[in-house]
Formats: structure tokens, sequence, C-alpha cells
């Protein structure tokens, strides 16, 4: 499920009886990541809502998000939020690219699934800087329309550079 805005408008359904008949407290809860020496615990406090009907507690996808983004704060880390942000424009695939990360990690950080470790966070928070952003597109040879085909961690080479090469290479000579 997507990490989305903190704020809910429309109130939840009852799990177990279907009913809206709810009513919200905020309750503090202990949040943790991590275990042993790593251990890291914060107490937050999230909307728990109680069904009239049936009188069953539970929490919704708001409650998680408002979790998450306790635990990244005390990590000193950035949000989903955030790092959604420090891409701009670009679609994951783009990002992926440029920084050499995983798109799949960027979905995962981007999503709230995992949090992304501190030294990977520096680096989201350095491209958060257009301009950090602009030198790596120059330094990975980005083209941003149309996007760079990628195979792994190589790039596709296009037309005029196999022109290039063909040329090179036949001046090319392996002395033994």
């Amino acid at each position: 499920m997507q990490h989305d805005d903190l704020l809910v408008t429309a109130l939840p359904q009852c799990p177990n009886c279907l009913s809206r008949d709810l009513v919200t407290s905020e309750e503090s809860e202990e949040v943790s990541h991590g275990s042993g020496s790593s251990l890291i615990k914060v107490n937050v406090l999230i909307p728990v809502y109680r069904c009239n009907c049936c009188g069953m507690g539970f929490t919704d996808q708001n409650a998680e998000n408002i979790k998450h983004d306790a635990l990244c704060r005390e990590m000193d880390v950035m949000t989903p939020r955030e790092v959604r942000a420090a891409r701009g424009n670009l679609t994951q695939h783009e990002f992926a690219i440029i920084t050499r990360l995983g798109r799949a990690s960027i979905a995962r950080w981007e999503s709230g699934s995992i949090i992304q470790s501190c030294s990977n966070d520096s680096y989201l928070y350095l491209m958060s800087f257009p301009d950090n952003l602009d030198r790596l597109s120059e330094r990975a040879n980005f083209v941003k329309s149309p996007v760079i085909e990628s195979f792994g961690r190589f790039r596709k080479i296009t037309p005029s550079q196999q022109e290039k090469l063909r040329a090179e290479s036949e001046t090319f000579e392996l002395f033994i």
C-alpha cells in the first residue's frame, strides 16, 4: 500500500461489521525499528477507531503513515514523501539511472515499505538539490527526453557513438 498524505478525509468502515458508526480517539503507541543495539523506539499518537455497533477497535493506513514518519524523524532520515520529492519531476526509472540506485529500492523507500539506510538517505538528501541532480545527470550522460534505455548498469550506445567507435576501431593496432 502506498504511503500517502497523512490526512485521510473519508471515515473508514469497521472491518468486522462494515459499519461507519465509529468513534475516533487518539492513543499513544510505542513503535520500534531494528534490533539489539540498533533498536529504536518512539511513542506516537495515532488515531484509533472504535465501532459503536460491534465494539471492535482498529487503525487505518493514516495511523501506519504517522508511525512510519515518526520512526523516520527519530532516525533522522527522510520520510517517504520527502524521498518522492527528492527526484522532482523525474520518474523512478530516470532517477535510478542518474543516481545508480536500484529502481526497486527507490519504490520501496517511497512507498514506506522499508526505511533507507543513513548513507542512502544522505545521498537522497543531496539529490533533493536540483544542482546536484543536474551534475549527476551530466555525469551519467543522461538525456531527459527520450530516456536512455538501460540494461542493468550499462547504457545503450547511440548510433552516433557506434559510428565513432567503429572509426576508432579501424585504426586500432595491438602490438605484441
